[in-house]
């Protein structure tokens, strides 16, 4: 009874301290970053983006194993986001003594050496884990835990491989790697650890969809949130790599967000906190994408096609595009509302089956004057639709009132 006492309080205070140093660490590490990259817009939204993945990492999931120790996620978030935060902010410890002309001591080296290496490993495993053990940290059945048995295997090579390499450190070009080792080996370590990570990350999302296949009620809903966000994470991160220019930017600061944002998902699904309202935004977020991409198609179309009918000359001012802006105007709600229909019939049926449900009833009490039948047919439509634990009418009782005399 003791044991099962002191159990939980041990895991809890093992939550905490992992998670406090990722946050010490970004205390720290910010005006370190503001004062070896500066203070331009893009340096400060760069730092606030990575500080923000390193303490929705740490704080997300130290709070989750705290309130559900027993559930490995909460332990892969926080100790995500204490490798995110050794390698952000331990290459930056040496940069700021680099540049403040120091002499690189044993942190400083250390920290370039997390800074080279730690976050992709990190990062991956991150990912592994998690599609294998979401939401409820344990395989789906023992023959799952092959993959785990590869990557474990693979991992430590491929770490192996990047903390051994000779030669100097990519966080901090100045310092040549102590522990490097001038070896066929080393090479081959990295080479093997890597093509291990591709059957671990195909078994791995084979496993999630699988899951998600067999899940059912609460469990289907937490998959559905941190598919949502993952989806919008590798979609931002594909355009930025397939893009160049400010859209490629853009596209790789909203990867950086939908990551850190990565974690509050994992957290709302896990605690079942407003569980259910990730149909409605699923379905939204799908709906405004189509319409987005429909209406910018219509437009160029209306664009190109006024510029062939209309005189030469007037396709130069801006009747043009006043005439194109007014038609997309005209057709955006009847579009919006077409495409929102379709998109809650596959991805927001509870919404469609609500809807039905309310017209339903319209139609059976339009013509009934019966209270009890009403009350009956009322309380059937309230249960079909909101799904509450319990129903109930008040009537207020009639009160004649006396009539004056004549």
């Amino acid at each position: 009874m003791a044991f099962a006492t002191t159990r939980p309080f041990a895991l809890r205070s093992l939550a905490i301290a992992i998670a406090a140093p990722s946050l010490l660490l970004t205390v720290v590490g910010i005006p370190m970053q503001l004062a070896v990259s500066g203070t331009d817009p893009g340096s400060v939204a760069f730092i606030a983006v990575f500080a923000m993945i390193v303490v929705e990492l740490a704080g997300v999931g130290g709070y989750v194993a705290f309130r559900v120790p027993d559930n490995a996620v909460g332990w892969l978030l926080v100790l995500g986001g204490l490798g995110a935060a050794l390698s952000f902010y331990g290459g930056t410890y040496a940069q700021f003594v680099h540049e403040s002309g120091a002499e690189a001591g044993t942190l400083a080296v250390l920290g370039a050496r997390f800074g080279s290496w730690l976050f992709g490993p990190t990062l991956g495993a991150l990912a592994v884990f998690l599609l294998l053990l979401y939401p409820t940290g344990r395989f789906q059945s023992p023959r799952w835990r092959i993959a785990l048995v590869i990557a474990c295997i693979g991992l430590p090579l491929s770490v192996a491989g990047m903390a051994l390499a000779p030669g100097p450190l990519s966080a901090a070009p100045w310092i040549v790697n102590p522990f490097g080792i001038e070896s066929d080996a080393v090479g081959v370590a990295t080479t093997a650890g890597n093509l291990m990570a591709v059957p671990v990350a195909i078994v791995a999302f084979a496993g999630f969809l699988l899951r998600f296949r067999r899940a059912h009620d609460v469990e289907r809903q937490q998959l559905k949130w941190f598919g949502f966000v993952a989806s919008v994470t590798i979609g931002a991160l594909v355009t930025s790599i397939l893009t160049t220019g400010p859209i490629s930017d853009v596209a790789w600061v909203c990867t950086m967000l939908a990551l850190a944002a990565l974690p509050g998902a994992i957290a709302v699904a896990i605690l079942r906190y407003r569980l259910w309202e990730i149909d409605r935004i699923v379905s939204r977020t799908i709906a405004y994408t189509i319409l987005t991409v429909t209406l910018a198609a219509l437009f160029a179309v209306l664009v190109i096609g006024l510029q062939a009918v209309l005189p030469a000359g007037l396709e130069e001012n801006g009747l043009l595009v006043a005439a194109s802006t007014l038609v997309i105007a005209a057709a955006f709600q009847p579009l919006r509302r077409a495409v929102q229909s379709r998109v809650d019939h596959r991805f927001n049926r509870a919404r469609v089956d609500a809807d039905l449900a309310v017209r339903a009833f319209s139609a059976r009490v339009r013509d009934d004057v019966d209270m009890t039948t009403v009350i009956g047919e009322a309380e059937r439509a309230i249960r079909d639709t909101l799904a509450p634990r319990s129903v109930g009418a008040w009537i207020a009782p009639h009160r004649d009132r006396a009539r004056p005399a004549a």
